[in-house]
């Protein structure tokens, strides 16, 4: 006769295999479980767009390769449900099959999870991890000259690496040991200020919630207030030099075309008349800023003392900035 306690282990020992079999045969059901779609998605790694905001996008697709609209994906953003629209104005990408999130993420890492789960379609899940950084602004400074009775201006350009503005965040312009905060707008920060004459040095600072802290700095040049400045200059043909004084009123009108990089124009007359064989007429002493005249005989557009009669008779190169008369 067979052990009965022989026979009671047989029979655990059978009905123990049959238990892990069909726990098995399930698992492989999990594992091999088929999908009809897939999730095609990268991670993002951006600057914030202030203008346009920042788009996250994904597409799927079936599994031969063929666009699908009408998926219905379940996403979320930050562990938060987010709605997924059909980009069916190729509005944001120029393949069919793209769906954009209704989120416009602030910067910062995100994590994004979508998947694809509904009666008609079903896809392995996907995660996506988007990070957003501060924008790197290029910050551009103005030189400027004056004298010390009139403001002297200190002016920050803000723009992004495409060259467009930035508006709104602070500059904070340092200049004389003083500190002045400005809001930009438009792009631009602009502070006015009196000083003594005198070569500064300013420093301007630009932060935003959005960017990255910028520094830069130039110079502001102030001319002491005259009621005359000397022009000289001297005609090497004729070994003679010339000498006028020109009105405070003419060289601030330089000096602010100089500052507007644009043409300015000022002379005297000497009072000295040009013999009729030389062409005749007076010698006039002037300065002038981008005069492109000069160019058109080969000279630099830039700061000159000039000597004319009936025509320009000989140039002197000066810097408005650090020249004094």
């Amino acid at each position: 006769m067979i052990d009965k306690r022989i026979m009671i282990l047989a029979i655990f020992l059978v009905s123990l295999f049959a238990i892990s079999a069909v726990s098995a045969g399930d698992n492989a059901t999990a594992d091999e479980q088929s999908y009809n779609a897939k999730i095609v998605a990268k991670d993002l790694n951006e600057e914030y767009d202030e203008i346009n905001g920042n788009t996250i996008i994904f597409s799927i697709k079936d599994l031969n390769g063929k666009p699908i609209k009408d998926a219905k994906p379940t996403v979320t953003y930050d562990n938060k449900k987010v709605k997924a629209v059909y980009d069916d104005d190729q509005y944001f990408s120029e393949k069919q099959g793209t769906y954009y999130l209704d989120r416009d993420p602030e910067i910062g890492m995100h994590k994004v999870k979508i998947t694809l789960n509904t009666s008609k379609y079903q896809a392995k899940p996907v995660f996506m991890n988007v990070k957003i950084t501060k924008v790197t602004p290029k910050l551009t400074l103005k030189k400027y000259v004056t004298t010390d009775n009139r403001y002297a201006v200190m002016k920050a350009t803000v723009k992004d690496k495409y060259g467009d503005t930035i508006d709104g965040g602070i500059v904070k312009f340092k200049v004389n040991a003083k500190t002045y905060s400005v809001k930009v707008k438009d792009g631009v920060a602009v502070k006015k200020i009196k000083l003594k004459a005198k070569t500064y040095t300013y420093r301007a600072t630009f932060t935003s919630k959005y960017c990255k802290t910028k520094t830069s700095t130039s110079k502001l040049y102030i001319k002491k207030t005259k009621k005359y400045y000397t022009l000289k200059i001297t005609n090497p043909k004729i070994k003679k030099t010339f000498k006028v004084k020109l009105p405070y009123k003419q060289y601030v009108k330089i000096l602010n075309a100089k500052n507007r990089n644009k043409f300015g124009y000022a002379d005297v007359d000497t009072g000295i008349k040009r013999p009729p064989e030389w062409g005749g007429g007076h010698y006039h002493v002037g300065l002038s800023t981008k005069d492109e005249y000069h160019t058109y005989h080969g000279y630099d557009l830039a700061d000159y003392v000039f000597l004319r009669a009936s025509s320009y008779l000989c140039l002197k190169k000066v810097n408005l900035y650090t020249a004094n008369f």
